[in-house]
């Protein structure tokens, strides 16, 4: 785990507003196409560096929280795809993410069965790791390139 630095926590008090923070209409998916969008700038050191794209959706099944953006230097990260699933009552179903940090592909898929996480991941290009650990029921999802950053 990297040493967060203070660079790092307005990126993550940006990811964290950018999860918690976002707006949705509580009409239902059925009823609205398109969930709205709601962008916001990333900062480090009071400097902006990039952007995200955060949509939350409200379904039958429960809630999914996507986002896609970029981070530009020092942090260099990619988000192709990220994607939280929750179920009615806020537990967690799974989280897939794809992404780019520092020029090193990133993948993440976990998969939630009661209280024992699966994970399969490609960290920083390297092979495939699979592997499950207990969670709590009620648990939030956090990424290490976000959480766990080393800023130079």
């Amino acid at each position: 785990m990297g040493v967060m630095q203070r660079g790092a926590v307005s990126l993550l008090g940006c990811f964290g507003a950018a999860m918690l923070a976002v707006s949705w209409s509580p009409t239902s998916q059925a009823q609205t196409p398109t969930a709205p969008t709601s962008t916001f700038m990333i900062f480090v050191a009071s400097r902006p560096v990039g952007n995200e794209q955060v949509q939350v959706v409200e379904s039958s099944d429960g809630w999914t929280i996507s986002s896609s953006g970029r981070v530009g230097a020092p942090v260099n990260l990619v988000t192709r795809q990220f994607e939280a699933r929750y179920d009615r009552d806020w537990r967690p179903l799974g989280l897939t993410a794809d992404t780019t940090l520092r020029g090193r592909s990133v993948t993440l898929r976990t998969t939630i069965n009661g209280t024992t996480a699966r994970n399969e991941t490609t960290p920083l290009g390297a092979p495939l790791i699979e592997y499950s650990e207990p969670i709590d029921e009620k648990g939030i999802f956090l990424l290490d390139p976000v959480v766990a950053l080393k800023l130079s």
